[in-house]
């Protein structure tokens, strides 16, 4: 039973496993496997880290924009707060005008507050567990909350994780959507005749 972000044990180590609980598969790999519900182990949970029971284990992962992505799955609780400040350069003239633009692509990107209140154990592992591997610099998918509805990519540089009671936590995690460089956005676009 793993309940540490930094020791994951191996599938097939136990009988059941718990909604939430981290496996590696195969032996001593760095592919992690989070348990989707409460289960039995059997034998066709896992052919390969490619072919796996996917009502069972979420490899924490999605194709986004055609292209397999970190995917956070959690829900966050209610009292999201959403903080969003558009990138503006200003140009002040005389007699106190000024004119406000936008500076650059993607200058209106949101950023949200999540909390994850009175989480258990193995949900509390698993969030900090997909946090921690992502290591504040590498981009993942989540569907945002309304009214900002949507699958984005954002990034995680800041986290925290309170007790609240014995195996309960608060997480509070700071989301901040990005974009693709334009280089990207062009190649996307691009057709070669």
């Amino acid at each position: 039973m793993s309940t540490s972000v930094y020791d994951i044990s191996n599938w097939g180590n136990q009988g059941s496993y718990k909604k939430n609980e981290i496996v590696q598969f195969p032996l001593n790999s760095a592919h992690y496997f989070y348990a989707l519900i409460d289960h039995t182990r059997a034998t066709s949970d896992f052919t390969s880290a490619t072919v796996y029971n996917t009502t069972k284990w979420s490899n924490g992962k999605e194709n986004f924009n055609d292209q397999s992505t970190p995917h956070f799955m959690w829900e966050g609780s209610y009292g999201t707060q959403l903080i969003q400040e558009p990138r503006l350069k200003k140009v002040k003239f005389g007699f106190g005008v000024e004119h406000n633009y936008q500076d650059g692509i993607n200058s209106d990107l949101i950023t949200y507050r999540m909390s994850f209140k009175n989480r258990d154990l193995f949900e509390s592992t698993a969030i900090l567990h997909f946090l921690h591997r992502r290591e504040g610099v590498e981009k993942f998918s989540f569907c945002s909350p309304k009214p900002f509805a949507g699958k984005k990519i954002f990034l995680a540089r800041e986290w925290t994780a309170r007790t609240m009671k014995r195996s309960y936590f608060d997480i509070s995690v700071l989301f901040e959507e990005v974009s693709d460089p334009p280089y990207q956005l062009i190649q996307k676009n691009l057709t070669i005749p």
